[in-house]
């Protein structure tokens, strides 16, 4: 996973990104965005965003979307919110405008193994589809010592396995919680459980 989304656009025109874990899902689409996009990442010409219902209303508007060539960028990531079964069609007869200037992400609340929109990025060689799950305890660990060494913070082993039962069911929110902890500490840059 890790290693698509430094480099999404290598094989891939498309990523569906689905799963329970919210802030997954939102961290994953915009390290794609910033690999494709670099500083134009948050640039309106380079980055269009759409929901369900609006391709819904205007279906064409996808090909359209695919198929333009911006003159103020090289890239251009097309962003599709809270996605569902509604839109595999619509998808499906767009997929034929997918070219190596605009890329595609598609994100989704949890998918079941039956869906058609999954099943199509899964079958698809030009897509791709990453599951976001609630993070694991390791995967909790992991994210707690990587916050805690950038900020140079200080902790016993026991605040680590604390968090790490407490935290992990919205990588979002774990992330936010991880920062109040370090604004906790504060200058002495030291964590205990007393």
């Amino acid at each position: 996973v890790d290693g698509f989304i430094a480099s999404p656009q290598r094989e891939h025109n498309a990523a569906l990104i689905y799963g329970v874990d919210s802030g997954l899902v939102r961290e994953r689409a915009g390290k794609i965005t910033k690999a494709i996009l670099g500083d134009m990442a948050n640039d309106g010409f380079a980055k269009t965003e759409l929901s369900e219902a609006e391709l819904l209303a205007d279906p064409p508007r996808l090909a359209d979307e695919l198929s333009a060539v911006s003159m103020m960028c090289s890239k251009r990531v097309i962003i599709i919110r809270d996605a569902g079964d509604k839109l595999t069609k619509i998808i499906e007869q767009a997929a034929s405008c997918f070219h190596k200037d605009n890329f595609l992400v598609v994100i989704a609340d949890e998918l079941a193994s039956k869906s058609s929109l999954r099943a199509f990025f899964e079958k698809n060689t030009s897509c791709a589809a990453l599951a976001c799950y609630r993070d694991e305890i390791r995967d909790i660990q992991a994210v707690i010592r990587q916050k805690f060494e950038a900020a140079g913070i200080n902790y016993e082993r026991g605040v680590l396995d604390y968090l790490a039962g407490q935290l992990g069911n919205d990588r979002y929110v774990t992330y936010q919680e991880i920062e109040k902890l370090i604004i906790y500490a504060g200058d002495e840059k030291k964590l205990s459980l007393n």
